[in-house]
C-alpha cells in the first residue's frame, strides 16, 4: 500500500513538472520576435519605421534595401520616408511570432502622398485605347472630389470608381482608382472614347481630399500617348507548299478599332494588281461590333478572279488615307507573299501520313484544269524499293480532281511514294514547274 501511494505521488510530481515546462515553453514562443525587410524602387536612402506594439526605425541602404529586426508580434504600419521621394505608408501588417516579412519593390514616386503610382505611367507611349486609367494610393480618397475635379486634356467621357487595394502584408496601397472610358452596352467607336495616336494629360488637383479630410496639397499630373493605328495582316498559306493559293484567296485585316470600309478600299492595293473588294467579316465577338455597318475592325478581301501562279505579290496599305476617327496609319504597311505554282494543292493520303488502310483510293486536287492524258502518263504509285502499283485513274468533270484506285490492296506495313512528273501539263499546255512527290505508310 505504501509503495502504491509513493508511485501516485511521483506521477503527480512528474505530471506537474511536465505541465510547468510546457507552459513555460508556450509563453516563451509567444515572445519570439520577427523581422521586416524589403527594397524600395527606385533605390533611395531614408528611413523605414514600424509602428505598432512598439516603434522601431531603421535606415535604407544605398541599394534601397532595409531590415528591421526584433519586431514583437502585433499589428503594424510600415512608414517609408525616402530622401528624394514621397512617403509611403503600408498599413495593417500583422506580425506573428518567429516570422520574416519581406516587401520587395515598394514603389516610390514624387506624387503627393498618398498617391504613388499611375497606369499608364507618365510619358508612356503606345497605351491601349481601350485601357482604363488608374492610380494607386496608400490612403482612400474622397471619390466625389476625384470625380468632380479630375480633368483630361483632350476631354474624356467616363466614370471614376474605387477598388480595394492590397490585402494585409502587400506592397500596394489601400485603394486603386480607375477611370473607365468604356460605356457599358454601347458599341465602338462611341464606347472607346480615347483616340489612337493621341497624347492625353491627366490632372488631379491638390485640393482633392482623402477620406480623413486632408488635401493632397499638390497636383498630380501625368501624360501618355495612345497606340498608333496599326494592322495585323493574315495571308492564308496554301495547303501543299506553304504559299498563297491562287484560288480561294481570302486575306484578312485586323485593326484595334473600327475602320471605315470605303476608306480601306481606297488605301489598300496589291502589286501586281488584284481586282476585288474588302468587306467586313462578322465572326468577332459582340464587344468588337461597330455602330455603323460601314465600319469594322475585321475585313476580308474577296478577289473577282484568280491570282497568277508562282508570283511575288505585295499588299500595301497607305498611310495617306484616314481610316478611323480621322486617324491614319503611322507608316505604310507592306506585306509580301508568293502564290503557289500550278499543280497539286491537296492529296490523300497526305504527305507523311501513316496508318493508311491497304484498300485506300488516292485523291489528287489541282489548282487549275489539267491535261488529263499527260497527268495520267506522268503519275506513278510505287512501293519504296519495290514495284509500281497498277491501277485506274478517274477524273472529275472540271479536270481538277483525279482519283487513283490500285488494282490490288496495298501491302501492310509498307511505305509508298506518289510521283507526278513535271511533264504533266495544265489544260492550257503549261508544264508543272517541278516533279511532285509525296509519301505515305500503310497500316
Amino acid at each position: 500500500m505504501y509503495k502504491f501511494r509513493s508511485l501516485i505521488v511521483l506521477a503527480v510530481v512528474l505530471f506537474a513538472a511536465g505541465c510547468t515546462d510546457k507552459s513555460t515553453n508556450y509563453y516563451y514562443n509567444q515572445s519570439k520576435v520577427s523581422s521586416v525587410s524589403g527594397t524600395v524602387l527606385p533605390a533611395d536612402s531614408g528611413t523605414v519605421t514600424a509602428s505598432g506594439n512598439t516603434v522601431l526605425t531603421t535606415t535604407i541602404g544605398s541599394d534601397g534595401f532595409f531590415t528591421i529586426d526584433s519586431v514583437p508580434p502585433g499589428i503594424y504600419s510600415i512608414t517609408v520616408e525616402p530622401l528624394h521621394y514621397s512617403m509611403r505608408v503600408l498599413r495593417n501588417l500583422v506580425i506573428s511570432k518567429s516570422s520574416d516579412y519581406s516587401f520587395r519593390g515598394i514603389v516610390l514616386s514624387n506624387y503627393p502622398y498618398p498617391i504613388y503610382r499611375t497606369t499608364p505611367t507618365d510619358d508612356q507611349a503606345g497605351y491601349s485605347v481601350s485601357g482604363d486609367i488608374r492610380f494607386y494610393a496608400d490612403e482612400r480618397l474622397n471619390l466625389e472630389d476625384l470625380s468632380q475635379m479630375a480633368t483630361f486634356d483632350p476631354p474624356l467621357y467616363g466614370v471614376w470608381s474605387e477598388t480595394a487595394g492590397r490585402s494585409s502584408g502587400g506592397i500596394e496601397g489601400d485603394a486603386m482608382y480607375s477611370f473607365s472610358n468604356r460605356v457599358i452596352g454601347q458599341p465602338a467607336p462611341e464606347g472607346y472614347m480615347m483616340q489612337l495616336g493621341t497624347t492625353f494629360e491627366v490632372s488631379i488637383p491638390g485640393s482633392v481630399r482623402t477620406l480623413a479630410g486632408v488635401s493632397l496639397g499638390h497636383d498630380v499630373i501625368f501624360s501618355f500617348t495612345t497606340m498608333p493605328l496599326s494592322v495585323n495582316v493574315r495571308i492564308y498559306p496554301g495547303l501543299m507548299f506553304y504559299t498563297v493559293p491562287i484560288t480561294n484567296f481570302r486575306p484578312t485585316l485586323e485593326f484595334p478599332v473600327c475602320v471605315n470600309v470605303d476608306s480601306l478600299n481606297i488605301a489598300a492595293r496589291f502589286e501586281p494588281a488584284i481586282s476585288g473588294l474588302w468587306l467586313p467579316v462578322s465572326y468577332y465577338s459582340d464587344s468588337r461590333k461597330c455602330s455603323d455597318d460601314n465600319y469594322s475592325p475585321y475585313l476580308r478581301f474577296y478577289p473577282t478572279g484568280l491570282l497568277s501562279p508562282d508570283t511575288d505579290y505585295r499588299l500595301i496599305i497607305s498611310d495617306e488615307v484616314y481610316l478611323a476617327d480621322h486617324v491614319k496609319l503611322s507608316k505604310p504597311d507592306t506585306t509580301v507573299f508568293t502564290t503557289e505554282p500550278l499543280g497539286v494543292t491537296w492529296i490523300f493520303p497526305e504527305n507523311g501520313a501513316t496508318g493508311i488502310a491497304p484498300s485506300c483510293t488516292l485523291q489528287v486536287i489541282f489548282n487549275t484544269p489539267m491535261d488529263t492524258a499527260s497527268v495520267t502518263a506522268g503519275f506513278e504509285l510505287r512501293e519504296v524499293d519495290g514495284e509500281v502499283v497498277a491501277g485506274a485513274s478517274v477524273w472529275g468533270g472540271s479536270q481538277t480532281a483525279m482519283s487513283f484506285a490500285p488494282a490490288a490492296v496495298l501491302k501492310s506495313g509498307s511505305l509508298y511514294r506518289v510521283t507526278i512528273l513535271k511533264t504533266a501539263k495544265t489544260a492550257g499546255g503549261v508544264n508543272l514547274k517541278t516533279n511532285f512527290v509525296s509519301y505515305f505508310a500503310v497500316s
